[in-house]
């Protein structure tokens, strides 16, 4: 136990505490343990783990973080135990509590003084562990082999343990059936329903929220109606009170309607009670729920400058996804942050100055599928400058400003001025589909001698003019490249191990240089044309190499002392920008190579004067 606790009593633990207990009723089982914990909201007793509540459960009460305590139900009289299912950890209030107080890294289950099978190592996360035993028996022990420790307190918790959890969910229900259709089993539920509405309005009212409204309906949200409840205790003796006791499906309808983030944990709460029919809603909506909280919290408003991951303005998500960056005449940075569904520019100095996007919101959105719910820079939608994910981002030279193009990850390509206006949209008429997760498959080159903008949609090669018009369409053999570049009139198709050039027809020329002669153990690649038309490349091994033409190296240099991830770059006057992990690393790689050739000068230089010192001596 910890004599400095000071714990302050949440609104919903109050709200529990006033809650039918189970163990007010007489009953056949009986709960033990090797001690209790005693703080100041009471005990928290053995039979709070079997009294079908997870917000309630046992605690340890001796000294250290529970290691050797144990749990035990005598059900008076042998039973058939199937499996037993097992919550642990303080689940009272979500991920905190359980975070906050020891928990089991390691148990033991015992049936009739005898150890079922060996010891079980306890994953550490919110979860139902559900045991097969397969035995007859009448005491259940549990015991804690080896414990996590709470981040503030010591004190080893079980939430709740449930003999044939798995085998009977639903069935315990039926000994309620006659009671719900009775006269006053209905007037229970509607009495129930009326108060339920009560504090809807009651939290919708509140100027800053009512806590003890909202405490109420979590409580019915993850523990079931308290009149059912009740009726569990009269009706179901301890040990099998989780099965009869199930989330109530009014009240979470009415925390969805709420939106308020402090439901989590009463969700999670339903999430661990749901069997496999109705865990993917739940999963799904306690995926929301924290997203509405993180979007509620806000963005971190130092995001640093040249960005970090995240929603807030300069920051990226990538979901591990290329994002995809491109340099204007003016030195300013554009990158198409994908996971939150916008393109960023950037300043010379690193700030972010322009967003094409719209507001922030939550979504799970991803490419032609979904993926878990988060909060995106940008929600995203089909009008005008907004985004499913974009995954290129070029530019277009004009005589006074650069156009910018984007195309995203449904086929749609739109094009803006400097100011964020859009000048015109299209959507691509294909059948394909790019993936996620395959090293970026959307590019787009724009190929000034005819005036069209090429977009490269997977191994789909589309033209269009500056009016959205298709003018020419092809395929490319080798499949989507990595990054597409227009090199003397050509396309230069960047691979992984390879660039090939192809003619603006869609006729295939030749392999140009193949990579693999310059560099070695590398997995990723990216090519650039810097504003004089010369050729780098950049390998996620964090090094840069300058063509004076393709496979004819003039130079290369190490930009980092770490390998990048899925690398994509610009060049402008020696300056490389690379997008690596949600971030933009700046490299001035002209000085690199200075620095390098000092390094290896000075080098060569202590090797001459050492080898001519040996032959002295």
């Amino acid at each position: 136990m910890n004599p400095a606790r000071l714990a302050v009593p949440t609104a919903l633990s109050l709200l529990l505490a006033a809650a039918p207990a189970a163990q007010a009723a007489p009953v056949a089982a009986k709960a033990s343990a090797s001690s209790v914990h005693q703080d100041e909201n009471g005990k928290h007793p053995a039979e709070a783990a079997f009294d079908g509540l997870l917000a309630s459960g046992w605690g340890e009460g001796q000294d250290g973080a529970g290691k050797g305590s144990w749990l035990e139900l005598d059900m008076r009289a042998a039973a058939e135990i199937k499996s037993l299912s097992l919550w642990p950890g303080n689940l009272s209030e979500g991920k905190k509590s359980y975070r906050e107080y020891s928990r089991p890294h390691t148990i033991s289950l015992w049936v009739d003084g005898k150890q079922v099978g060996n010891p079980i190592r306890v994953l550490d996360e919110m979860q139902r562990l559900d045991l097969p035993v397969g035995l007859t028996g009448r005491v259940v022990r549990v015991t804690v082999d080896e414990v996590y420790e709470g981040f503030v307190y010591s004190d080893c918790y079980i939430a709740e343990v449930a003999v044939n959890y798995v085998e009977s969910t639903g069935a315990a229900q039926v000994d309620l059936d006659a009671w719900r259709a009775s006269p006053a089993g209905q007037e229970a539920h509607a009495a129930y329903l009326a108060e339920l509405n009560a504090e809807y309005k009651a939290c919708k009212a509140a100027e800053f929220g009512a806590p003890l409204s909202l405490a109420w309906i979590m409580d019915a949200a993850g523990d079931g109606a308290p009149y059912l409840r009740e009726q569990v205790v009269k009706q179901v003796p301890m040990g099998r009170r989780a099965q009869a006791i199930t989330y109530d499906r009014d009240a979470i309808d009415t925390l969805r309607k709420l939106k308020d983030a402090n439901s989590i944990p009463a969700l999670e709460m339903a999430k661990l009670r749901a069997v496999a029919r109705d865990r993917a809603w739940l999963d799904e909506l306690v995926e929301i729920f924290y997203a509405y909280q993180d979007l509620i919290g806000g963005p971190n408003p130092n995001v640093p400058y040249w960005g970090e991951t995240g929603w807030g303005e300069g920051a990226m998500q990538s979901f591990d996804e290329p994002l995809t960056i491109d340099v204007d005449r003016f030195g300013s940075v554009y990158v198409a942050d994908t996971g939150n569904n916008r393109v960023q520019r950037f300043a010379d100095n690193g700030r972010p100055d322009r967003v094409w996007g719209g507001a922030a919101g939550i979504t799970n959105t991803w490419f032609a599928r979904g993926r878990p719910w988060y909060v995106s820079g940008s929600e995203p939608g089909d009008g005008p400058g907004q985004f499913h994910n974009p995954i290129a981002v070029t530019l277009i030279p004009e005589k006074e400003y650069d156009v910018i193009a984007i195309l995203d990850a449904r086929g749609r390509v739109q094009l803006f001025d400097p100011d964020g206006h859009q000048l015109i949209g299209w959507q691509l008429n294909t059948v394909k589909e790019v993936e996620p997760g395959l090293g970026g498959e959307g590019h787009m080159a724009w190929l000034p001698s005819k005036g069209l903008l090429y977009v490269f949609f997977g191994e789909e090669v589309i033209g269009f003019d500056r009016h959205g018009q298709e003018i020419v369409r092809f395929e490319i053999r080798e499949g989507a490249p990595n990054d597409v570049l227009v090199y003397r009139g050509k396309f230069l198709l960047v691979y992984r191990d390879q660039i090939v050039r192809y003619e603006a027809d869609g006729f295939r020329d030749r392999v140009m240089m193949d990579m693999d002669d310059f560099d070695a153990g590398f997995e990723d690649v990216d090519a650039a044309l810097d504003e004089t038309g010369a050729l780098w490349v950049v390998t996620d091994t964090g090094r840069a190499f300058k063509f004076k033409r393709p496979g004819k190296l003039e130079f290369q240099v190490d930009i980092s002392e770490y390998s990048l991830e899925h690398p994509r770059f610009c060049v402008r006057e020696g300056l490389i920008h690379a997008t690596d992990r949600d971030k933009i690393i700046v490299i001035d790689a002209l000085q690199a190579k200075l620095d390098q050739d000092e390094a290896a000068a000075k080098a060569a230089e202590e090797a001459a004067a050492a080898e001519e010192g040996a032959e002295e001596e």
